[in-house]
């Protein structure tokens, strides 16, 4: 996915919240690589979807704080993005996403989550920082 398809996309979901969540669930769930199935359940509920997200957070709190945090220095990549946008299209740009614990289809909205409710920033506090006393 190119920058700019990445740009688009991420606007989208920030003018949208709702949309971000369906469409992290859907990609996390999506229950056949069959193209031509027509998935006709009904989607949960916004608030169940963000349950289900926390549970995944809690899940892999550790890896995404090694990953992310310590070895991509986030900290110091967040100071760097002027925007959220910025920053989730840094994240995707270096490759983590292909590393998250989660299908490659729910990756950008599980990354826009991650960061537009300063979830990283949250995780990341401290990570960064120089101990040398």
């Amino acid at each position: 996915m190119d920058t700019k398809t990445i740009a688009s996309q991420v606007n989208n979901y920030l003018s949208d919240s709702d949309k971000l969540y369906q469409d992290w669930y859907q990609g996390l769930s999506s229950p056949t690589t069959d193209t031509s199935t027509i998935q006709y359940a009904r989607l949960p509920s916004v608030a169940t979807i963000k349950t289900s997200f926390q549970n995944w957070f809690e899940e892999n709190e550790a890896w995404i704080k090694q990953k992310i945090c310590v070895e991509w220095d986030y900290p110091h990549k967040r100071l760097e993005s002027q925007t959220s946008e910025m920053l989730v299209i840094a994240l995707t740009a270096d490759g983590l996403t292909a590393m998250l614990p989660i299908p490659v289809a729910a990756t950008l909205a599980t990354v826009t989550i991650l960061v537009v409710e300063n979830r990283l920033d949250a995780l990341c506090a401290g990570t960064g920082e120089s101990n040398n006393d």
